[in-house]
């Protein structure tokens, strides 16, 4: 069965800042000194005129990302922004100022798509996703750590032990966490992949110790704590929305 992505048509606006190399920092990098005057706030909405008529399915960003993504009523994945990672997807890590089709994903369907602050993840309508840009803890899911992953690459969803390959339902996404949505009404393990903390705190405030997930696993217990302080583990549970925080999922 395949996925379907929103039925909404319409033009992309655009408004704010759209420096996106200096967008959230206080200070300009080296490197992209040489672009610290490109780029105007727009204080109302603005369309590109490159685009023509072109209709958009859905428009995605992230709170700490400077890229954005649109998606067009053929499934069709465009990009734009910042791209030191490689999270435009692209094949390098130039900058692009306006919307641009991501050709590696030309024969691909996709559905949906979100956004980290370097790194992108993007669904297709047969389930699979495809990952792209800053892996440095394996929030891409691809088994290994590297810098930057500069063109699509499929996510190899491993056996989750419950009867074979779930597919992928949905996505979220945030600094360094990737998290499928379970499909509503369906029993369905929550594979995870990224910085993943395990508990153990270090003398010096506010810091802790991790270790990454480099590939999709299975969250294979859910706990709850009574009133009197026991902790017990809670069986046969249904899966219908997650959320990520920078350090934390609900």
């Amino acid at each position: 069965q395949k996925l379907e992505g929103s039925k909404s048509r319409g033009q992309l606006l655009i408004f704010g800042a759209t420096n996106w190399d200096l967008i959230g920092r206080k200070e300009v990098p080296k490197q992209q000194a040489a672009y610290r005057n490109l780029g105007q706030n727009l204080w109302g909405p603005h369309r590109y005129g490159s685009l023509g008529g072109l209709r958009v399915r859905s428009v995605v960003s992230g709170p700490c990302a400077a890229h954005s993504l649109l998606i067009t009523a053929e499934g069709k994945l465009w990009s734009w922004g910042r791209n030191e990672k490689g999270q435009l997807g692209h094949g390098d890590t130039k900058r692009v100022e306006a919307p641009r089709p991501i050709e590696a994903l030309g024969s691909e369907a996709i559905v949906a798509a979100a956004c980290g602050r370097n790194h992108t993840l993007a669904l297709t309508e047969s389930g699979s996703v495809f990952a792209f840009g800053e892996n440095k803890l394996g929030q891409l899911g691809l088994g290994n750590q590297t810098d930057a992953v500069p063109s699509p690459t499929q996510v190899r969803t491993p056996n989750l032990g419950f009867g074979g390959n779930p597919g992928i339902l949905g996505l979220l996404v945030t600094n360094s966490l990737k998290i499928p949505q379970g499909h509503s009404g369906r029993l369905c393990p929550v594979p995870v992949a990224g910085h993943n903390s395990d508990g153990k705190f270090i003398a010096r405030a506010q810091r802790i110790e991790y270790d990454c997930e480099l590939l999709p696993r299975r969250v294979a217990l859910f706990v709850e704590r009574t009133k009197d302080g026991q902790v017990l583990p809670v069986p046969n549970v249904v899966v219908r929305d997650v959320a990520c925080g920078a350090n934390h999922t609900v």
